[in-house]
C-alpha cells in the first residue's frame, strides 16, 4: 500500500512537467547512485524463523526466562553508471554496470532475571553485496515519464557477517562484596559460509527489475524493482531470495 502511494505522488507531480522526447540514435550514459531497501524471502528463511519461533514457544514458559528473535530488511545503498541507446524513437536498450548491497540481518535476544541478571543481545547482518548488471528495454513517454523492464544479473562481490553482540550481566564485587553490572561488547566478521551454511553464497544470481523513472533535463530519478535468484542456502535449504526495492538518482550526459 506505501509503495502504491509512493508510486502515485511521483507520477502525480511530475506529470505537468514536459520533457524532451527520445529519438532513434540517441546514446545517454552518466552516473547513478541511490538506497537499497533489501527483504529475504524463501524456505531458509522461513526455516530460521520457525525455529527461532519454537525456541521461545519453549524457554518463555519459564519464569524469568525471555527469548526472542526476527529476521528484518537490510538497508544499503547503490551506486555505479547506466547506458541508454534508443534504437527507436523513444524505445532504449539499457544497461549499465552498479555495486549494489543486498543481504538480511537476524536479531536474537535472551533475558534471564532469576538469581543474577543476565541479558544476551546478538545482531547478524548478512551482506551480501553484488555488481548488478542489468539487461533492460525501456519505453520513453513524451512527457518524461519511463517504464523499464529485463533481466537483472548479479555477480558477487563478498558475503561477510558483521556479527555484533552485547553481554550484560551481574556478579560480585570481589572486594567490597556488592553486586555490580557488567557490559561487554564484541564484534566480528566471518564468512557466509562459517556462518550461514557449511556452502557458500552464490557467485551467480539473476533475476527480474521493473521500473519506473522520471527524467527532467538531465536528471533521472527512478523506483526500481528487483527479484533475484536463490543466494545461497540456509539451514540447508537452497529458495532464499532477495526482494529489493532501490531508489535512484542519474545525471546523463
Amino acid at each position: 500500500m506505501v509503495i502504491k502511494k509512493i508510486i502515485l505522488l511521483f507520477v502525480i507531480g511530475f506529470l505537468p512537467i514536459i520533457s524532451v522526447a527520445q529519438n532513434k540514435g540517441d546514446f545517454i550514459i552518466g552516473p547513478v547512485f541511490g538506497i537499497n531497501y533489501a527483504t529475504a524471502v524463501g524456505d531458509g528463511i522461513d526455516s530460521l524463523n520457525q525455529q527461532m519461533r519454537g525456541q521461545a514457544e519453549l524457554y518463555n514458559i519459564i519464569d524469568g526466562v525471555s527469548i526472542s528473535g526476527e529476521i528484518s530488511s537490510r538497508t544499503g545503498f547503490n551506486a555505479g553508471f547506466f547506458l541508454d541507446y534508443y534504437f527507436i524513437n523513444n524505445i532504449a536498450f539499457c544497461t549499465g554496470l552498479s555495486y549494489s548491497q543486498k543481504g538480511y540481518v537476524v536479531k536474537n535476544s535472551f533475558d534471564l532475571t532469576i538469581g543474577y541478571d543476565y541479558t544476551f543481545d546478538e545482531v547478524r547482518k548478512v551482506n551480501l553485496n553484488y555488481l548488478d548488471f542489468p539487461l533492460l528495454l525501456k519505453y520513453h513517454f513524451n512527457n518524461g515519464i519511463e517504464f523499464s523492464g529485463g533481466l537483472l544479473l548479479s555477480f558477487l562481490e563478498s558475503d561477510k557477517v558483521l556479527i555484533e553482540s552485547t553481554e550484560i550481566y551481574q556478579t560480585n564485587d570481589s572486594i567490597s562484596g556488592n553486586i555490580i553490572t557488567i557490559t561487554e561488547h564484541t564484534s566480528d566478521r566471518e564468512d557466509y559460509n562459517d556462518i550461514v551454511d557449511d556452502n557458500e553464497a552464490n557467485a551467480l544470481v539473476y533475476g527480474l527489475q521493473l521500473g519506473l523513472s522520471y527524467t527532467i533535463k538531465r536528471l533521472n530519478f527512478s523506483l526500481k524493482f528487483n527479484k533475484n535468484s536463490s543466494f545461497g542456502k540456509i539451514v540447508d535449504m537452497k529458495n532464499n531470495q532477495n526482494i529489493n526495492l532501490q531508489f535512484c538518482t542519474g545525471y546523463s550526459f
